[in-house]
């Protein structure tokens, strides 16, 4: 899967930068931090993309954070990646899955199909609607629709990821249900800081049962 996914585009938007200001690759709201990065983007990646990402040479001038979930006897490994390339990443056909799937992220059920699609920055759930989204490929319906055509057969572990990263945004906006379109942008940052730096949203996930849930349906995966 994840040497696929490294060879070839999941869809194509050239130029779409010129449109946003490469918000994508900028963190915008930085500036309104007070405890977490201000300049870095950060970078989610489970340890099979990981493998993958580091095997083919990786990005210069990126930072690399491992942190484990303990489940039961078993761990699931991922990376967080912190980035300030601006979308100059060298090499380009280095970056992460979830660069290359951006504005979008899979929603997914236990066999693996797409069932929708979340935004694929944590910040992006906070929008209110498309139209006052930054990034111009949201409103372009063709996106997902390629994503779901070139997207090759997901891992177990995959599966188990995106079913997880659903459940975290689901409880993120239970704790903030405001839009950060329509707030004091800088009280949202502060609100939004505090509930990351806290467990408070994992609290409430029940990741032993999306575990077993995905062991039962592929065997055992971590």
């Amino acid at each position: 899967m994840w040497s696929e996914i490294y060879q070839k585009e999941l869809f194509l938007a050239p130029n779409c930068y010129k449109e946003c200001d490469g918000y994508c690759c900028n963190n915008f709201f930085g500036k309104y931090y007070n405890i977490l990065d201000k300049d870095s983007v950060i970078l989610p990646m489970i340890d099979e993309e990981y493998e993958e990402y580091k095997k083919r040479g990786g990005i210069k001038n990126i930072t690399e954070k491992k942190y484990e979930i303990k489940i039961k006897d078993k761990k699931f490994v991922f990376y967080l990646l912190g980035c300030k390339e601006k979308g100059l990443c060298n090499p380009h056909s280095n970056r992460p899955f979830i660069c290359r799937v951006y504005p979008y992220l899979p929603k997914v059920n236990i066999k693996g199909e797409i069932i929708g699609f979340n935004y694929a920055s944590m910040m992006d759930i906070f929008y209110s609607s498309k139209k006052t989204h930054k990034c111009p490929l949201v409103t372009k319906d063709y996106i997902q629709q390629s994503i779901k055509q070139n997207l090759p057969k997901l891992t177990p572990k995959m599966i188990f990821a995106l079913i997880l990263i659903d459940e975290v945004f689901k409880e993120i906006k239970k704790f903030i249900p405001e839009y950060i379109d329509k707030s004091d942008i800088q009280k949202f940052i502060t609100k939004f800081e505090m509930l990351m730096l806290s467990s408070k949203v994992f609290k409430n996930i029940n990741i032993e049962k999306i575990y077993e849930e995905v062991k039962k349906e592929y065997g055992e995966f971590l």
